[in-house]
């Protein structure tokens, strides 16, 4: 651990900090450390308020990918994200979890299913269209039907890889 000097300066452009032996600015788990420090004893009279990180913890990965395929709370687990086919909880039952968030939230749900959709029919169609013997208008038939049904069905898939992949960017 470095050492910090006693007296906080002011780092223009850097907002508060300290400035270490070195000539370095310490870090900002540093700053909010030695801020509190400073305050203990008695040298500081003003103290950023620092936010609580205990609340947010965030979870492996691929726990949180297993969560939202089985539908579940990502936060927890226990909860499921829907009722029927198309209707989305409020909230989780178990955590608190919204699930409404904000409007337009789940626009960015439309880039999975897109997404996935978009990728699965084009490796078919150059797949079946070189590999087999099939005409043009019967692939494109099947692929139509395709992409009728499976966005319909990924609709809720889409939306909890959507919310689970905020809850593992940004934890609340």
């Amino acid at each position: 651990m470095r050492p910090v000097a006693d007296e906080p300066i002011f780092l223009a452009g850097n907002g508060f900090g300290f400035q270490s032996n070195w000539g370095r600015t310490s870090s900002s788990a540093e700053k909010i450390g030695d801020i509190a420090r400073l305050a203990r004893n008695g040298h500081a009279k003003e103290m950023p308020a620092a936010h609580d990180d205990s609340t947010k913890v965030r979870l492996p990965f691929w726990r949180t990918l297993f969560r939202c395929c089985r539908l579940r709370c990502p936060r927890c687990g226990r909860s499921r994200l829907f009722d029927g086919w198309f209707s989305m909880r409020p909230r989780c039952d178990e955590c608190g979890l919204d699930f409404k968030q904000e409007p337009g939230f789940y626009l960015g749900s439309i880039y999975f299913n897109y997404g996935l959709t978009a990728l699965i029919v084009t490796v078919v169609y150059f797949t079946l269209f070189f590999a087999t013997t099939l005409s043009d208008r019967s692939l494109l038939a099947g692929l139509l039907v395709f992409v009728v049904v499976f966005p319909l069905w990924f609709f809720r898939y889409a939306r909890g890889l959507w919310l689970g992949f905020d809850q593992y960017c940004d934890p609340d």
